[in-house]
């Protein structure tokens, strides 16, 4: 068969493919393009704890106590983005300790800790882009959190700036009205 008879059939099979059909197959598809989590649109990924996330969301809303859908959106992305700088740290350590695991050539008790990480570190920044990846996300993150946090305090600040202040009607004091000199006597 030739390449080009390959293709037209690959081409008429793929064509007969509807996807897949059961929930758990459409929830398994939906993540076929994730490749670090990093930028991922869902917050949690599979093997992440929902309640964990749940209660750091409780947390600051406890902290923070957003009033409307607007204060609440913003500290929901707060949460998002430290749940994913949380999962960028452990991606950076499972990353790091992968390549300081000794091979089964070579004797871990022959080298220090720091230059078992340092060569870790040398094998990142040697071949692989992997850690100027991991920063640009990291900083990415780090910065979607402290806009994020920088907005919800402005709109707190104005809430609070608009809420109505006791208001004192001099005219109906008397003394309001007298000059600071006369109160004294």
């Amino acid at each position: 068969m030739t390449t080009e008879q390959k293709s037209t059939l690959a081409r008429l099979n793929g064509a007969k493919s509807r996807g897949p059909a059961t929930p758990e197959g459409k929830a398994i598809s939906s993540m076929n393009a994730l490749r670090h989590g990093l930028a991922a649109s869902r917050p949690l990924l599979p093997g992440e704890s929902a309640e964990a996330f749940d209660e750091l969301l409780r947390e600051y809303i406890e902290e923070y106590e957003p009033v409307g859908r607007g204060e609440l959106d913003l500290v929901h992305r707060m949460v998002v983005s430290k749940w994913r700088e949380q999962r960028a740290w452990t991606l950076e350590t499972a990353a790091f300790s992968r390549r300081m695991a000794p091979s089964s050539s070579e004797d871990a008790s022959a080298s220090d800790p720091a230059t078992v990480l340092s060569t870790a570190f040398a094998s990142f920044t040697g071949d692989s882009r992997f850690l100027e990846c991991f920063y640009r996300h990291e900083n990415s993150i780090t910065r979607r959190f402290d806009r994020a946090l920088e907005r919800l305090l402005d709109l707190q600040e104005r809430r609070h700036a608009i809420q109505p202040r006791e208001i004192r009607v001099s005219w109906l004091d008397p003394a309001e009205n007298e000059p600071p000199e006369s109160r004294r006597r």
